[in-house]
């Protein structure tokens, strides 16, 4: 468990350690080596493919790149990097037990975000009632101001299932009304937190746009 300060440190080491910004923290600079960095991700399962093109080569990317370019700097000194990672498994219940295998046997210093909308909302919770910053950049949900409310350490960073869709809804009602497709819309999606979400939010604005989606 992190105490008051640290989960503040962290907070702020973290994000402006994602942005590429480097920010001087004399308090904690000399009692520490190194940088512990933490996360369970889909290497396998469903959600491998998503997780393997869109998120996985960003974290081994800034870490090589933060690494090669001497760490993170806190104090007068430049920290490396160490990873702990794990394969969720694409599975909600591995997710959540990696967290805390990551929380309290590893003792890392800040743990990135899994894959997706229903892994992220699978671990909020523990992430929140552990202390450490959520950074839910592969989220989509309309649940998100509630959601950021309730677990005060969370961002989400997409914005919600009904902006995005709103958006397409808006784009294929102009192009119908300039008679550049019909009214019937295919829409296919999968049956996770991720496709549920945009689905029903999507067949709201497709009706709005007076649009019939067929799944």
């Amino acid at each position: 468990m992190f105490s008051a300060n640290r989960r503040t440190l962290l907070r702020v080491a973290g994000l402006a350690g994602l942005a590429g910004t480097l920010w001087t923290f004399p308090s904690t600079a000399d009692a520490q080596e190194k940088i512990r960095i933490g996360y369970a991700i889909s290497k396998t399962g469903p959600y491998a493919g998503g997780a393997g093109i869109t998120t996985l080569p960003n974290y081994e990317l800034w870490v090589k790149d933060v690494n090669a370019a001497g760490g993170i700097k806190l104090g007068d000194k430049k920290l490396p990097i160490e990873v702990v990672e794990y394969d969720d498994r694409s599975s909600s219940e591995e997710a959540v037990k990696a967290i805390e295998r990551l929380a309290n046997q590893d003792k890392v210093d800040f743990i990135l975000s899994p894959w997706g909308t229903g892994l992220n909302l699978a671990v909020g919770p523990t992430l929140n009632r552990l202390g450490y910053p959520h950074l839910a950049v592969t989220s989509v949900t309309d649940k998100a101001p509630e959601l950021a409310k309730r677990w005060s350490n969370a961002t989400f960073w997409l914005g919600t299932s009904a902006q995005i869709s709103e958006g397409l809804a808006d784009l294929l009602g102009k192009l119908k009304s300039e008679g550049k497709i019909g009214a019937n819309i295919a829409m296919v999606s999968i049956a996770d937190q991720f496709g549920i979400e945009l689905s029903a939010a999507g067949r709201r604005g497709l009706q709005e746009a007076r649009l019939q989606a067929r799944l």
